[in-house]
């Protein structure tokens, strides 16, 4: 999936992503955001695999929704205001 994403980006889209971008290491088991939480980011994964799931209140992993893998994206980025 990295690959088929760096083909699709162009130079400028890529200097524009190490710019703008800030590289972030996540320990493993880390909530990035719950669902209907306002996020002001897009992740970008770049090694490693991330896991969608479905958690209780406690943040225990009640069931697996999708597992994501390098050059996949997750979060949100308001284009428009």
């Amino acid at each position: 999936m990295t690959d088929v994403l760096l083909k699709e980006l162009t130079n400028s889209d890529i200097d524009w992503i190490l710019t703008t971008g800030t590289k972030k290491h996540i320990k493993s088991g880390t909530v990035l955001f719950y669902q209907g939480q306002a996020v002001q980011a897009l992740y970008i994964l770049l090694d490693g695999a991330l896991t969608v799931g479905a958690h209780q209140i406690n943040d225990t992993l009640i069931h697996t929704i999708a597992e994501l893998s390098s050059g996949e994206m997750v979060g949100e980025f308001p284009f428009l205001k």
